[in-house]
């Protein structure tokens, strides 16, 4: 995997990606005060939980919404497909545009777009209504993410720059930490239409937050053309450095999103548990993705090649006894949940590094359509993810131990690819 040599290569790459990047555009971001930026950072971390909420909230319900509707199962994970296609096709376009009109515009008009399209969700009379409102939510939600996370390229800089996405990260996680938790406890007591209640809530408090005292970020906008999204597309795809980074960060989803699509109905048809057990376990698993996003805050400090090394010998190991276990013994929630966990920490743990390492790469007048780029990718993966869960036999873990395994391998591929495109720059 390497050695210290490769990894002063990789940090020393990683310097100078970031400062040329930089140069003469420095003074395009604003000079906000303190204040400013606490206040910044808070709104777009309370934004940042809900794209998690939408999908892991309900996730619970999807059994009883199975009966609900009178469905397959399979038919009810493509209203999760769906929401995670959705929005990874939106964020290509809402680059681009946040970039011509600014964050605040983009954010509000999401914020309305996807409670009109939350709303219909409670009197769909089929399960195909459901999917349809729920592409429309997504569309919408990528209007939300993009001027979000590029609110932190405008604002910071630097090593603070650093921090706010792994901040960002953290925030994130809090969704599926919480959200399925709480959903499970919604629909033991109130049914499934409590979650999507629940969100329209979320989308009312963020609304009122946007529309007193939020200010635009962005100091420069420009003219939104086809040769401006053209060229902005271009010159990100021409960064073989980004487009692994991507890659990467695309495949470290498979853990979270398998389970997410997969767990209700392992752990609650299976082993036939009610849907509060399956929040509990739910937040077990969130609380991986959580603490791993948190560990690599704490060991900021330690190069990002012997974080990466680390995590990825965890995946390997935990992916590798995952397998042997559901071969050899039978299926029980502990057996399952242990390695799984280790499984989300480690992806958790090294997700924050490789979204600042790809994002740190362009300038502040193409952030948001970097960003929007990066994370319609990661989205496109979790959404690829779902389709797989839906085909795969639900029944036992042998089928989703294998799939981990081979998520494992890929990843330590990617990373070698990534090391291997550093040398070829040729920083020593």
């Amino acid at each position: 995997m390497g050695d210290c040599k490769v990894s002063m290569v990789y940090d020393a790459s990683f310097a100078i990606f970031y400062q040329t990047s930089c140069v003469g555009i420095i003074t395009m971001i604003q000079n906000f005060s303190k204040r400013q930026k606490i206040y910044f950072s808070l709104i777009i971390n309370i934004i940042f939980p809900l794209a998690g909420v939408s999908t892991d909230i309900y996730l619970p319900s999807l059994p009883a919404m199975s009966d609900h509707f009178q469905t397959t199962k399979a038919m009810l994970q493509l209203t999760v497909t769906s929401f995670l296609m959705a929005i990874a096709i939106g964020q290509f376009i809402a680059g681009p545009i946040s970039d011509a009109y600014g964050r605040k515009k983009p954010l509000i008009l999401s914020i309305i777009m996807q409670f009109l399209a939350t709303v219909p969700i409670l009197i769909m009379p089929s399960v195909l209504g459901v999917i349809v409102c729920r592409f429309l939510q997504g569309l919408s939600a990528a209007f939300m993410m993009v001027p979000a996370r590029a609110i932190i390229n405008d604002v910071f800089t630097g090593e603070a720059l650093k921090r706010q996405f792994n901040y960002s990260t953290i925030s994130f996680a809090l969704a599926p930490i919480l959200a399925p938790y709480i959903g499970g406890y919604f629909q033991q007591y109130f049914g499934w239409e409590s979650n999507f209640i629940f969100i329209i809530c979320y989308q009312i408090i963020i609304f009122g937050l946007l529309i007193f005292g939020f200010k635009e970020t962005l100091i420069q906008t420009k003219y939104l053309s086809v040769q401006h999204f053209t060229q902005s597309y271009k010159k990100i795809f021409s960064n073989n450095h980004f487009i692994i980074c991507v890659s990467l960060l695309s495949v470290l989803m498979g853990y979270f999103s398998l389970f997410s699509i997969l767990g209700p109905f392992l752990i609650q048809v299976t082993l036939n548990k009610d849907p509060l057990f399956y929040g509990k376990v739910a937040l077990f698993m969130g609380l991986a993705w959580f603490l791993g996003n948190v560990f690599n805050r704490i060991l900021f400090r330690y190069g990002e090649h012997g974080r990466t090394v680390f995590s990825m010998i965890l995946m390997l190991v935990a992916s590798m006894f995952l397998v042997y276990w559901s071969v050899t013994q039978s299926f029980t929630v502990i057996g399952f949940s242990v390695p799984t966990f280790i499984l989300i920490f480690a992806s958790g743990f090294i997700f924050p590094i490789y979204i600042g390492e790809a994002l740190m790469i362009f300038p502040p007048d193409i952030a948001a359509t970097a960003n929007g780029c990066l994370f319609s990718m990661t989205w496109l993966g979790f959404g690829i993810y779902t389709l797989i869960g839906a085909v795969l036999n639900a029944s036992t873990p042998l089928p989703i131990s294998l799939v981990f395994f081979a998520i494992s391998l890929l990843c330590i591929l990617l990373y070698y690819a990534l090391c291997m495109n550093v040398k070829k720059k040729g920083v020593s």
